[in-house]
């Protein structure tokens, strides 16, 4: 069998040679390459190469064989730099496996949201089908107890990780594989918990997004794959995260850099895969209609008054829920009034940018994915799409066929229109037959627009992307993207905030509301 003639991209072979070496030395990693670059692929080519009796899992010519970078893994004193190598040919890796060596080796984990299941399942059959693979989820898994163990690849999710991880810690797996390891990035979550509990041999994190709140999500990461490495959580942030939240290149940043860089390998889409057509994002300003700006205003004056009280009361416990339900109104005002009240008869002047702009993409038979974070939203130009006998897909948290209306939108050129939530469509799905991506509205977490954008995006994309980010004038959008500015240099070095209210001082929560 082999790895289904899958030609391996340069940068690809270097992520997998880094898996193989640091796995040869007893040590975990998080590979954590852009979205869109490979990451499964990566993984399942070092599966396939454990689950086979081949010393050499990489088959290929003289000529085609790697030329070891000049840094090496000596004293694991730095990472392999993959991008002064000279170059690499893409080739096939060829995996020459035998039936008897599978039964001796233990099964290995891999723990995903439950919507990267189907893209796994759908990964290994297409890439390695000779693996065997148990999908160990839903209500009958008690049944799966007793056989997990004949398969090669245990596939699970976080969620049944968690409420099985007595039975699943008695057990020492080959590999354990975190998908979207960031689901781990709180360290005193139950699912964290339960993920330190895992005995296993190696222990890798994929993820796009290493650093989403802050630098406490990658001590998480790294105490799964390489336990005491970072030290104690405590002393941790007292030497660490607390002092580069507040200055980002300050000493203790190059020391961190140093003592994570071996086990951390990540490469943009910039670096790898210049090849890509071109990533074009256009801000697009809407004006609020005269009777939605009034009710935005009026609003915004009620909501300042009661978070002000709030504030004054010294409720620490109920304010940042007040606060995060009054942005939460007026986001939904400067998108549409209806969102707000399905009555509404007032006009929304970003409904009427969208449209027109939807209009022409879908005339000139280009085809667009539409995010929002809500989906009240995306039912708003569902209903457009139905008035104007546009087809379209919708995926949101509540589709029960994720898989087929995925892949309905992928093999009918017809539907142009594909209405994403970002909850349920940030993850896991590969869409470059779009070559425009719509964002309705800012979120607070720059990373989850950026896995949105991605779904086009990526490898396998032949066509220019144009992304247009919608956000209405004088409304709290524009200052979500403030907000997002002011952080970019903390963002740059290590943090990608997620929650911008936690921190933020009584003036600065004011400031939303002017």
């Amino acid at each position: 069998p082999t790895l289904n003639n899958v030609e391996l991209r340069p940068y690809q072979i270097s992520g997998y040679r880094w898996l193989i070496k640091l796995s040869e030395m007893g040590f975990g990693g998080i590979l954590a390459d852009d979205m869109g670059l490979g990451k499964t692929l990566q993984v399942i080519a070092m599966l396939a190469a454990y689950y086979s009796d081949n010393s050499n899992p990489l088959e290929m010519e003289p000529e085609d064989a790697l030329i070891e970078p000049e840094s090496s893994f000596a004293g694991i004193a730095k990472q392999l730099d993959i991008f002064n190598q000279p170059e690499l040919k893409a080739v096939p890796i060829i995996i020459h496996k035998t039936r008897s060596s599978q039964k001796s080796l233990p099964c290995s984990l891999i723990v995903m949201p439950t919507s990267l299941i189907h893209n796994w399942v759908n990964e290994i059959n297409k890439f390695a089908p000779y693996l065997n693979v148990l999908v160990y989820t839903g209500s009958n898994r008690s049944q799966l107890k007793r056989v997990f163990r004949k398969y090669n690849i245990l596939l699970t999710t976080y969620g049944t990780l968690r409420n099985d991880i007595e039975f699943l810690s008695d057990y020492t797996f080959a590999y354990t594989i975190l998908d979207e390891s960031q689901q781990i990035k709180n360290p005193y979550s139950k699912t964290a918990q339960a993920v330190f509990d895992i005995q296993s041999q190696y222990r890798f994190a994929l993820t796009g997004t290493p650093v989403e709140n802050g630098l406490t999500d990658l001590w998480s990461q790294m105490n799964f794959v390489n336990p005491g490495l970072l030290g104690d959580l405590n002393i941790f942030n007292t030497y660490y995260a607390i002092p580069l939240a507040k200055d980002p290149e300050s000493a203790q940043a190059e020391k961190l850099l140093s003592m994570i860089e071996p086990f951390v390998l990540r490469r943009t889409k910039e670096n790898v895969a210049p090849e890509l057509p071109i990533l074009t994002e256009t801000v697009s300003y809407c004006i609020m209609s005269e009777e939605q700006s009034t009710l935005y205003e009026s609003e915004k004056s009620k909501m300042r008054n009661l978070v002000l009280e709030q504030l004054e009361s010294g409720d620490n416990n109920t304010t940042p829920v007040m606060v995060l339900k009054a942005l939460m109104k007026l986001r939904q005002i400067a998108n549409h009034p209806v969102m707000v009240d399905s009555q509404s008869m007032v006009e929304s002047g970003k409904y009427e940018e969208v449209t027109e702009k939807l209009d022409t993409i879908v005339s000139e038979h280009h085809r667009v994915l539409i995010f929002s974070s809500f989906v009240k939203h995306l039912a708003i130009f569902e209903q457009y799409c139905l008035n104007k006998g546009i087809d379209y897909s919708l995926l949101t948290g509540s589709t029960t066929n994720r898989g087929k209306v995925v892949t309905d939108f992928k093999n009918n050129e017809a539907v142009k229109v594909f209405l994403i939530s970002l909850k349920a469509g940030g993850l896991g799905l590969n869409l470059t037959e779009a070559d425009y991506v719509f964002m309705l509205d800012p979120w607070w977490n720059p990373a989850a627009e950026m896995q949105a954008i991605n779904r086009a995006h990526r490898i396998g994309q032949s066509k220019k992307v144009f992304v247009y980010r919608f956000i209405t004038k004088n409304t709290i959008e524009e200052k979500i993207l403030i907000l997002q500015e002011k952080k970019k240099a903390l963002a740059d070095a290590f943090i990608k905030p997620r929650n911008a209210i936690a921190g933020m001082s009584h003036d600065e929560i004011l400031q939303l509301f002017e």
